[in-house]
């Protein structure tokens, strides 16, 4: 079992944007485990990046996707009663809510990412920013 509240992890958390300030959709070296949960896979497009987020057993109602300072937060969850099962000895999926935070790498167009659901897998496209339609290069007038 690991613990988060261990030297290590600590300094980690306070520290790690010092240490690896451009980590890619959110990989540290301070990360807890070799894998994080909900699952994903991530996969170069031509225009960005395709992620795909295992979230089976949810609802598309019940999926919510966000960009606040350049931190992609994907969230599921549903009422708590609607796992709850009586005889249960042991439990370690966690159906009533998943939750992951993904650093956007630069130049990502935030106002144009997509997302649908189906078949338990979240898709987002993740797309470049659009090559500007000013000349590659410019004489700057110094006044």
């Amino acid at each position: 079992m690991l613990h988060t509240n261990d030297t290590f992890h600590r300094i980690g958390d306070r520290l790690g944007h010092l240490i690896d300030t451009d980590h890619f959709l959110g990989r540290s070296a301070f990360d807890e485990l070799r894998f994080s949960y909900p699952p994903t896979n991530c996969t170069q497009a031509i225009k960005g990046y395709d992620l795909e987020v295992a979230l089976p057993g949810f609802r598309k109602e019940e999926i919510s996707v966000s960009v606040e300072q350049h931190i992609l937060k994907v969230r599921a969850q549903k009422p708590a009663a609607a796992d709850e099962k009586p005889n249960l000895v042991r439990q370690e999926i966690d159906m009533t809510y998943q939750q992951r935070d993904f650093a956007l790498p630069t130049g990502i167009d935030e106002g144009r990412i997509e997302a649908s659901y189906q078949n338990g897998l979240l898709h987002i496209y993740l797309p470049n920013l659009e090559a500007s339609a000013a000349p590659a290069h410019r004489q700057v007038a110094v006044q």
